[in-house]
């Protein structure tokens, strides 16, 4: 945004994210900090700095998986030191098999590895006896299992759907068995019932996956929930099995319920035939308020089947199917308009319902043509010829006989 008409004369205030004379430059987030350069709107931190505005300190090195960086430094996890935490306090850096505390590998739990530097390998109760060790690991003799062959086993290992304790499967639920290979149903099906594959297929009159519920009759049609053996219906049906649709308010006793719809009495409508109809529904020509009809604009009448006329055509005529019948002398869409009589039989126009005549026409409607100088005031118009009294003469009864008398003599 500039501050006047000119920028080059009082200078742009650039939006976020540019800059320049003319703010055509993009520009970086807190100008890179002075620890990178601005290239294209996006900053290029030099070593040792990173973020997008180049405000985060970075390392030189990588502190790999032992430390971390904070503040342009690696910090070391226990055990470990230098420049990028790759150095240990203890003997070989205990193989990467166990914990430096101290200066000591205390602890070594991957595959039994002992030793000062984690680099030997044992069994665990030197597998009590019943297994050989090999390679840190016990091969336990048969019937026996576990780290250090101290379990006994159990047929098919409880086929993974129990616990083996002491040899003997403790199975899930939902398992029995020696070795809990079959399938039990909840309950026993609660004697309702016969167990299949681990579901219940429930005797008549009982429903549930352990049999354990009174059923529906036809399950409620799914149109409600069963309930100890009765069913709950949803809004909108009833009945025994919910196969009854009804209807909104029950129709307010203003109609009769025809398969879940209202069927409304005379005067009655709505979905619930809770609101006062209109006649003839006003027609689509209106709105239905409390039983009257409010008309659109352009219709009247009770059920708005009335064309209206503009302005009730100013009481200067009749409104017939929307159109204005004016009386004599008036005319227009409302009949505001005066006509003239005759229509100034085109000799003339019409101001205000009195002829303004072209000129050679007079008359309230223009109908008579006019005569020079109007005969001046010597003579009679006549069809626009000037017919003078007795001692005039001329077209226009301008000159008297005797002067012309007196002329004739002298000539």
């Amino acid at each position: 945004v500039c501050g006047c008409a000119k920028a080059s004369t009082c200078g742009c205030i650039c939006e976020p994210g540019w800059k320049g004379p003319n703010c055509t430059v993009p520009d970086c987030p807190g100008d890179c900090n002075d620890q990178g350069r601005c290239i294209n709107g996006k900053c290029e931190c030099f070593n040792g700095f990173a973020g997008e505005d180049c405000s985060m300190e970075t390392c030189l090195v990588d502190c790999g998986e032992n430390g971390r960086c904070i503040n342009g430094a690696c910090v070391c996890n226990e055990g470990f030191s230098g420049d990028d935490c790759t150095e240990t306090d203890c003997l070989n850096n205990c193989l990467g098999r166990g914990r430096c505390v101290e200066s000591e590998c205390l602890i070594c739990p991957h595959d039994c590895y002992t030793g000062e530097d984690c680099g030997a390998l044992a069994c665990s109760n030197d597998c009590s006896g019943r297994g050989f060790c090999i390679d840190g690991r016990c091969e336990c003799d048969a019937g026996y299992s576990g780290e250090d062959c101290s379990s006994l086993t159990c047929p098919n290992d409880c086929n993974q759907r129990g616990r083996c304790f002491n040899g003997v499967c403790i199975c899930e639920m939902g398992y029995f068995g020696e070795d809990c290979g079959k399938l039990s149903c909840p309950n026993n099906c609660n004697s309702r019932g016969r167990c299949i594959d681990g579901h219940c297929k429930c005797n008549v009159g009982f429903q549930g996956h352990d049999c354990s519920e009174f059923s529906c009759p036809n399950d409620c049609n799914k149109r409600g929930r069963c309930f100890n053996g009765q069913c709950v219906c949803e809004e909108g049906f009833s009945g025994e099995d919910c196969s009854i649709k009804t209807c909104l308010s029950d129709c307010y006793g203003r109609g009769q319920c025809v398969e879940g719809k209202c069927i409304c009495f005379a005067n009655f409508a709505g979905e619930d035939c809770s609101e006062l109809s209109c006649p003839s529904n006003c027609l689509n020509r209106g709105r239905c308020i409390v039983g009257q009809c409010v008309c659109d604009e352009g219709f009247t009448g009770e059920d708005c089947g009335q064309r209206k006329c503009p302005n009730d055509c100013l009481s200067r005529g009749r409104c017939v199917e929307g159109q204005c019948v004016c009386q004599e002398g008036f005319e227009g869409l409302d009949c505001s308009v005066a006509t003239c009589p005759g229509n100034c039989n085109n000799r003339g126009r019409c101001f205000n319902g009195k002829c303004v005549c072209d000129e050679g026409f007079v008359g309230d409607a223009c109908e008579e043509r006019s005569c020079p100088n109007d005969c001046n005031g010597a003579g009679q118009c006549v069809d626009g010829r000037c017919v003078c009294d007795e001692g005039y003469i001329g077209e226009d009864c301008s000159e008297g006989k005797c002067q012309l008398y007196s002329i004739l003599h002298i000539l």
